[in-house]
């Protein structure tokens, strides 16, 4: 069952190029399955002078309740958030769907990688 909650334009295109760039991905991990990594070529951009790093991304901390393999009286934190509809009560993690309950801090929320759905 789907739920109606209207998209502005602009989040429609969000949600489009996201799902575009994840589909891209997907099908390159699934070559490198089937046939190894790609030849380097010049299409590719250099990365030069580089370290790996870390950086932060926006993620849900709180009790998930219902989890397949986590417990519920434990806070955790879950994966990458890729989609959050505060009117729809959604929050699609870079793993899963979550139901979103009672919020603990009424804090702004961060600008999100591919976008945050806070209502008209």
């Amino acid at each position: 069952m789907t739920q109606s909650f209207p998209l502005s334009p602009n989040m429609r295109d969000r949600i489009s190029e996201a799902a575009d760039q994840y589909e891209r991905l997907a099908a390159d991990l699934r070559r490198v399955l089937a046939d190894g990594y790609p030849e380097p070529d010049d299409s590719m951009p250099l990365m030069d002078n580089f370290t790996v790093t870390t950086r932060t991304v926006p993620c849900l901390r709180g009790t998930a309740v219902g989890h397949p393999t986590l417990v519920a009286t434990e806070p955790t934190t879950t994966s990458a958030i890729a989609l959050l509809s505060l009117p729809a009560g959604l929050v699609r993690t870079q793993s899963r769907w979550y139901r979103l309950g009672q919020r603990l801090a009424q804090d702004d929320l961060p600008v999100i990688a591919l976008g945050l759905d806070r209502g008209a």
